[in-house]
C-alpha cells in the first residue's frame, strides 16, 4: 500500500540529540516525499514553542506533548486531550514528596515545579530560566488549568515508585535523564488517528519513524513502523523495520526506501 503520510519524531530521528537543523540528505528526502503528495508530520514530546526544526522545513502538521496536542501548519487545532485532573494531582504530589523537579505542559504554557537546586539540573529548565520568572511555579498551581503532559527529572529506577499510586498513568520515557508521563494507553499513536481523520486516510497508509520509548505507541499503530538503529531493543521489537542509526541518516533512508522507492 502506498504511504500517504509520514509521522516523524525529532530527537534521535530527524536530527541528532542537541541539534536543531536538518541535514541536506534528510531535507532532500522530505522535499521529494512532499513532491509526491505525501503529508509530513512532526510527532514530538516537546512543547509547541520548542519544536525547533520547523525553522528548516515547513511540515504539514505538528503533534506535541506526545500526541495530545495536534495542529496543522496553519494553526488549526485538530486534537487536544488533557490528562485526568485526579491523575495530575496524585502524580504532582508524588513528585513533590520525592523532591523531584517536574515540567508541567499546558495548552498555552509550560512551567516548572521543584526546588531550585533540583531545577538547576534540568535541561528544560536551563533552556528557559532566562525567561521572565524562569517559568518557576509553586506546586499549588498544578491542575488549575488543563495539563497535557508531565515530565519528571529522575533516574529510571524511580519510575515504578512514582507511578505506583497513579494507575491511570504510565511512563513514555525516551531519555535516562527524565520520564515523560502520559495517560495509560495514550500517546503518539493518538496523533496518527487525529491527522488521519483530518486528511481522510487510514493509519495503514502511514509510516512512523522514531527511536524512543515514547515512540512505541505510534510505531505499532502505523501501517509501517520504523525504529532507528540506535533505539533500545524494546523499541526495535515494536517496529516493522529497523533503519540505520540517526548518525547514518536513518530517517532519510526510511523515506527514500519506503516512500520514494529508491
Amino acid at each position: 500500500m502506498a504511504i500517504k503520510a509520514v509521522f516523524l519524531d525529532i530527537d534521535g530521528t530527524l536530527v541528532r540529540f542537541n541539534e536543531r537543523h536538518l541535514n541536506d540528505r534528510t531535507r532532500q528526502a522530505l522535499e521529494a516525499a512532499r513532491a509526491r503528495g505525501v503529508a509530513l508530520m512532526i510527532v514530538t514530546g516537546r512543547y509547541k514553542d520548542g519544536i525547533g526544526v520547523n525553522a528548516d522545513f515547513a511540515f504539514d502538521g505538528y503533534s506535541t506533548a506526545n500526541g495530545e496536542y495536534c495542529f496543522m501548519a496553519d494553526g488549526e487545532l485538530i486534537h487536544m486531550q488533557p490528562m485526568d485532573p485526579a491523575d495530575v494531582t496524585a502524580f504532582a504530589k508524588a513528585c513533590e514528596e520525592s523532591g523531584l523537579s517536574t515540567t508541567i505542559t499546558e495548552p498555552d504554557d509550560i512551567y516548572f515545579c521543584g526546588s531550585r537546586e533540583e531545577l538547576e539540573k534540568s535541561v528544560r529548565w536551563q533552556s528557559r530560566q532566562d525567561e521572565p520568572g524562569g517559568r518557576m511555579r509553586p506546586w499549588s498551581v498544578v491542575g488549575e488549568n488543563p495539563v497535557l503532559q508531565m515530565v519528571v527529572d529522575c533516574d529510571p529506577a524511580l519510575d515504578d515508585e512514582l507511578l505506583a499510586n497513579v494507575p491511570g498513568l504510565e511512563s513514555a520515557r525516551w531519555s535516562p535523564a527524565f520520564m515523560d508521563v502520559v495517560e495509560r494507553g495514550r500517546g503518539k499513536g493518538d496523533a496518527i488517528d487525529a491527522f488521519c481523520k483530518r486528511l481522510g486516510i487510514t493509519p495503514a497508509e502511514c509510516m512512523a519513524v522514531g527511536d524512543g520509548g515514547n515512540d512505541v505507541h505510534m510505531l505499532v499503530h502505523a501501517g509501517l513502523g520504523v525504529a532507528m538503529g540506535q533505539a533500545a531493543d524494546s523499541v526495535k521489537a515494536a517496529a516493522d523495520v529497523v533503519a540505520p542509526p540517526c548518525d547514518e541518516d536513518g530517517c532519510a533512508w526510511a523515506i527514500e526506501k519506503y516512500v520514494l522507492g529508491q
